[in-house]
C-alpha cells in the first residue's frame, strides 16, 4: 500500500512538475514572440492617448472661436450699410469687445483674442484686438495697420490674408508673432455675409504651451515626444535638440521625415527605424491643427521589460504560471472593461454630453489619468459654452435678456399657444438730452436705474431689453383686468416722477399666433403717449 502510495505521488509530483515546466517554456516562448509583435501596439495605444489628450485641448479653443463667430454674426446687421457707419460699427465693436473679453478669460491657454474688419468698409485699423497680460487679464493693444504690410508678411498680417484665401477657418501653422513678439498657432475664421467679407475673428495661442504639453510625455526612461509642422519640419523635440551635434544628425532627421510622411500616407500605425545608432518603434497621429505628432521609444527599453517577465517565470516556476495567469486574467478584464467605458464616455462627450461620470472606470494610471482628462475637458467645455451662452443672451449693461433671447422667446410662444398674452412696450425718454448734455456714463445710469425699475415692478414678467432706449415687457396668464390694473400702477409709479422716465404703451390679447402684431400695437399706443410727452417737455424732443 505504501509503495502505491509512493508511485501515486511520484507519479503526481513528475506530472505537476513535467506540465509546470512544460507550460512555463511554451509560456516564455510564446510571451516572447507575441511581446515582439505586440511592442508596435504598446506604441501606437501610447500615441493615441496622447493624441486625444492635445486634441480636445485644440478642439476646446476651435469651440470657443465658432461660437465667438456665431454671436458675431447674429449682432451684425445683414444691412451692408451699416458696415460704413463709423457710430454703428463702434456700437458693435464695444459689445463684441466684451464678449471676446470673457471668451478669452474663460480659455486659459488664450494669448489673444481678436476681431478685424475688412478695411473696404472702416480704417484699415479697425476692429478689436485683447492680449494677456503678466496679470491673466486682457488688454486692448495697438491694432496692426493692414495697409502697412504686404500680404507675403505672414509674421505679421498671415492671421489676415491666409484664412480669407483659404475661404474657410484654418489653423495657422507656427510662426514668429512680431505684433506681440510671441510664437504661437492661431485659430482664424473669415466673417463673410452673403459672399462679401466683412473680417474676421480668431483667437492666438501662445506655442510654448503646446510645446510644453509634448514635453510632459513621458515614456520609459528616454522615450521622447515630438511635434512636427504640416511640412514635416521638427518645431519640438527634446531628444534629438540634445543630439544635434551628431555628425550624421541632419541625415537621421530626413530620415525620420520620410518615415513620418510615409507613414501618414500608408495610415500606418507604428513603425521602426534605426534613429542615430539606436532601433526605435515610432508611432505618428496628425493633429487637429495639421501639426503631427511623433512618439519615439528604443527598442531596448521595451525590451527590458521582457527580459524581467523571462527572470520573474524563471524565479516562480512552481507556482508563478497559476499565480500570474489569474492575475494577468484579472488585469486584461479589468483594463478591458476600463477601456470599453472609456470608449463610451469619449463618444458621449462627441455627442455633446458634458456632464460624464468617470468615476466608475478602475484606476488603471494612464487609463485613470485620461478619463479624468476627458472629464476635465468636458467640464471645461460646459463652463465655457454656458459663459457664452449667457453672454450670447443677456444684455451687458442691464443684465435684462437682450433682442436675440427675445427673437428666441417669441419663436417658443408661439409654438406653446399660450393664452392671456400682456405687451408692454417701453422708450425712455430724454436718452438722448442725457447723452448729449451729461456725457454716456449718465446716460448709461439712467438706462441700467430703469431695466431695475422693471425688475422689481415685474419680477414675475419676461423683460427684455430691445435697443438703446426701448424696453419690452411680456406677460403671460394674467387676465385683461389683472393686467390693466398692473399697466396703470406702473404708469402712475411712472408719472409721479418730476419728468417721467418712460413712455409706456401695451397691448392685451386673450391668444395669439402672431406676437410681433401685439408689438407693432403696443409700440404705437406708446408713440401716442411719447407725443403727449413732448407736448408737455417739448425742450426734450430729439
Amino acid at each position: 500500500m505504501k509503495t502505491l502510495s509512493r508511485k501515486i505521488g511520484a507519479l503526481i509530483l513528475v506530472s505537476v512538475l513535467a506540465t509546470t515546466v512544460l507550460t512555463t517554456l511554451a509560456g516564455l516562448f510564446n510571451a516572447n514572440r507575441l511581446f515582439k509583435k505586440d511592442s508596435h501596439t504598446i506604441v501606437s495605444l501610447t500615441c493615441e492617448n496622447y493624441f486625444f489628450e492635445i486634441n480636445s485641448w485644440l478642439e476646446s479653443i476651435e469651440k470657443t472661436v465658432n461660437v465667438l463667430y456665431s454671436f458675431a454674426i447674429t449682432q451684425l446687421s445683414p444691412e451692408k450699410s451699416k458696415w460704413s457707419d463709423d457710430e454703428y460699427i463702434s456700437g458693435y465693436l464695444q459689445k463684441m469687445r466684451d464678449v471676446l473679453e470673457n471668451a478669452a478669460l474663460n480659455t486659459p491657454s488664450s494669448k489673444s483674442v481678436y476681431l478685424r474688419i475688412n478695411p473696404q468698409f472702416q480704417s484699415s485699423k479697425s476692429g478689436v484686438f485683447l492680449v494677456k497680460d503678466s496679470q491673466g487679464s486682457y488688454e486692448d493693444f495697438p491694432i496692426t495697420d493692414l495697409s502697412m504690410y504686404k500680404s507675403t508678411d505672414r509674421n505679421r498680417v498671415g492671421w489676415w490674408y491666409e484664412p480669407i484665401a483659404h475661404e474657410k477657418p484654418l489653423w495657422l501653422s507656427p510662426y514668429q508673432n512680431e505684433n506681440i513678439n510671441s510664437e504661437m498657432i492661431s485659430y482664424v475664421i473669415p466673417i463673410f455675409i452673403q459672399s462679401e467679407l466683412f473680417g474676421v475673428i480668431g483667437m492666438d495661442i501662445d506655442l510654448s504651451l503646446l510645446k510644453s504639453k509634448i514635453s510632459e510625455i513621458a515614456l520609459y526612461e528616454s522615450g521622447d515626444g515630438m511635434l512636427m509642422s504640416r511640412n514635416y519640419d521638427i518645431i519640438f523635440s527634446e531628444r534629438l535638440n540634445n543630439l544635434q551635434g551628431n555628425a550624421n544628425y541632419s541625415s537621421e532627421v530626413e530620415k525620420l521625415k520620410n518615415v513620418v510622411g510615409d507613414n501618414l500616407l500608408s495610415l500606418k500605425k507604428c513603425d521602426s527605424i534605426n534613429l542615430l545608432g539606436i532601433d526605435v518603434h515610432i508611432a505618428v497621429k496628425k493633429l487637429l491643427n495639421e501639426m503631427i505628432l511623433v512618439i519615439i521609444i528604443p527598442e531596448k527599453e521595451i525590451d527590458s521589460e521582457r527580459n524581467v517577465l523571462i527572470y520573474q517565470c524563471f524565479g516562480i516556476i512552481l507556482v508563478g504560471i497559476a499565480i500570474s495567469m489569474i492575475i494577468c486574467s484579472r488585469i486584461i478584464k479589468r483594463f478591458t472593461r476600463s477601456l470599453t467605458k472609456l470608449t463610451s464616455k469619449a463618444q458621449e462627450l462627441a455627442k455633446g454630453n458634458y456632464e460624464l461620470i468617470v468615476d466608475d472606470i478602475d484606476d488603471l494610471n494612464e487609463i485613470k489619468t485620461l478619463a479624468n482628462s476627458i472629464k476635465d475637458a468636458a467640464n471645461q467645455f460646459d463652463r465655457s459654452n454656458r459663459q457664452i451662452n449667457i453672454l450670447a443672451y443677456t444684455d451687458s449693461l442691464t443684465g435684462l435678456k437682450n433682442r436675440h433671447c427675445f427673437d428666441r422667446f417669441c419663436k417658443g410662444l408661439e409654438d406653446s399657444f399660450q393664452k392671456n398674452i400682456g405687451v408692454i412696450f417701453c422708450d425712455l425718454n430724454r436718452l438722448k438730452f442725457t447723452n448729449d448734455n451729461f456725457g454716456h456714463e449718465a446716460g448709461d445710469k439712467l438706462i441700467r436705474d430703469f431695466a431695475n425699475i422693471l425688475k422689481e415692478k415685474f419680477p414675475t414678467e419676461e423683460c427684455f431689453r430691445m435697443s438703446g432706449d426701448e424696453f419690452i415687457v411680456v406677460s403671460i396668464g394674467l387676465i385683461e383686468t389683472h393686467f390693466e390694473q398692473m399697466v396703470k400702477d406702473f404708469i402712475a409709479l411712472n408719472k409721479r416722477q418730476e419728468v417721467p422716465v418712460t413712455s409706456v404703451g401695451s397691448c392685451w390679447r386673450f391668444t395669439t399666433s402672431d406676437l410681433n402684431s401685439m408689438i407693432n400695437e403696443a409700440e404705437a399706443n406708446m408713440y401716442r403717449d411719447k407725443n403727449e410727452f413732448y407736448k408737455r417737455f417739448p425742450e426734450f424732443k430729439r
